[in-house]
């Protein structure tokens, strides 16, 4: 097992991130208006920026970018384009939109094997390997699937037209990067000073430096761990398995993220545990993840509760280190860390001498 750190990886992923920012504006601005303001007041600034020049692509930002949600899922059409190439080494985003071109032959083909991804990872008791890949396959499990209507209608018009769609992508994507560039800059020197940490935390502590993160179980059992920075989801740990590698994309602002979610210290993380605990949705996943380890989509059926809000209680409870992730069958399954509850249950004794 070997640890790798790509730093154009992760450039690239912010020009997709940044993009889908400005496409789910309502959502993302809520969520940073009470973060760190030194860094979230020049995310607004970004936004509005970002609003003012790209006037005339603001319709096709939504349209590939914008995330679609109902009772128990969400979805981004952008995926099915980058999908296959995000997790591979590049040199610049030309390497991506390269990479995503062809005929209307071949890209029908891959657009249709990552729609089967997504829906076997949320779908049960459907026979999906006899369903042939066509048009009109691909139609009618889309209309006996709970995707959003205006995700089906984008779905469809893309499946009509594959070719001209995916230009249509890569030319809103070049049409942005001159726009994209004057803000990047804004927040280079951030980046690359934390470039330098992770680089010097991978050599001097390698999958210790992943361990201490807290949020994988057993990490040194992936064949390799690719690690990136991004800069838009500044916050959060991005993640996802593919063929036993792990790759990861940490936000330049994560460390300060974990710490406040965790608590500076013992009396801090076990109040923090204890918020999330009182609450009684997250309370009853953990109680199913006590039975059984299971993934966004049996939790949001036995909850009765969006696959949006099942996301958001766990990565809640992911940061505070009570559950893990493994991906088995093309699915994320969260477990329970019992020793996580344990160690919860010994340092509350200890501060009331129980």
């Amino acid at each position: 097992m070997a640890i790798f750190f790509r730093e154009n990886v992760g450039n690239s992923m912010d020009i997709f991130h940044s993009l889908y920012i400005l496409a789910n504006e309502e959502q993302f601005t809520k969520k940073i208006i009470n973060d760190d303001k030194s860094i979230s007041s020049a995310f607004l600034k970004f936004i509005n920026y970002a609003k003012n020049n790209c006037s005339k692509d603001l319709e096709s930002i939504q349209f590939f970018f914008k995330e679609h949600f109902d009772k128990r899922h969400s979805f981004t059409l952008y995926y099915l384009l980058v999908d296959r190439v995000l997790h591979e080494e590049v040199e610049s985003i030309e390497d991506i939109l390269d990479g995503i071109s062809g005929d209307d032959k071949e890209l029908f083909s891959i657009i249709a094997e990552r729609l089967m991804e997504y829906i076997k990872r949320y779908s049960k008791g459907i026979d999906l390997e006899t369903k042939e890949l066509n048009k009109d396959s691909l139609v009618e499990l889309l209309e006996g699937y709970g995707l959003p209507s205006e995700a089906k209608w984008n779905i469809y018009l893309m499946l009509s037209k594959p070719s001209e769609y995916v230009d249509r992508f890569i030319a809103l994507v070049r049409n942005y990067l001159p726009i994209y560039k004057k803000i990047i800059n804004k927040f280079s020197d951030k980046k690359k000073k934390f470039n330098e940490v992770v680089q010097k935390e991978v050599k001097s502590h390698g999958i210790d430096y992943i361990k201490s993160m807290e949020l994988f179980e057993e990490p040194e059992t992936y064949d390799n761990i690719y690690i990136s920075t991004i800069t838009f989801f500044y916050g959060n740990v991005v993640y996802d398995i593919k063929d036993n590698n792990l790759y990861l994309y940490l936000g330049i602002k994560y460390k300060e993220a974990l710490d406040s979610y965790r608590g500076k210290n013992r009396r801090d993380h076990t109040i923090n545990l204890m918020k999330a605990m009182g609450d009684g949705s997250r309370y009853e996943i953990l109680s199913i993840l006590n039975e059984r380890d299971s993934y966004g989509q049996e939790l949001a059926e036995a909850m009765n509760l969006s696959t949006a809000t099942i996301s958001h209680h766990m990565n809640l409870l992911h940061t505070l280190g009570l559950v893990t992730v493994e991906k088995i069958d093309n699915r994320m399954y969260y477990r329970l860390r019992k020793e996580a509850l344990k160690k919860y249950i010994k340092d509350f004794s200890e501060d009331f001498n129980l």
